[in-house]
């Protein structure tokens, strides 16, 4: 009964040890990915950074809107007046 005794309390302890291991494993293994998905999403940039981009992209967009119109606008007052073009009816052809 002792030899029975001492396999059953030897099994029962490497089991104990093999999960104790592997849990240990997986809280090694998720304190890692969750230290690496924290960093990934610090990586970004912040909110305040990101309206601060949205606000230039805006006002470049804006600048270069009024550039546009106003030159457009210069260029159609500069332009010299055109004389209206009358329509020409097309030539017909005769067939012989």
């Amino acid at each position: 009964m002792d030899v029975i005794d001492f396999i059953i309390t030897f099994a029962l302890r490497y089991l104990i040890i093999n999960l104790n291991k592997q849990t240990k494993m997986k809280k090694v293994f998720t304190l890692l990915f969750v230290a690496v998905a924290m960093s990934i999403v610090a990586c970004g940039p912040s909110a305040e950074e990101k309206t601060k981009m949205e606000a230039e992209a805006k006002a470049k967009m804006d600048s270069l809107f009024n550039a546009a119109s106003q030159s457009m606008t210069t260029a159609l007052d500069s332009a010299a007046p055109v004389a209206p073009v009358e329509p020409v009816a097309p030539a017909v052809e005769e067939k012989h």
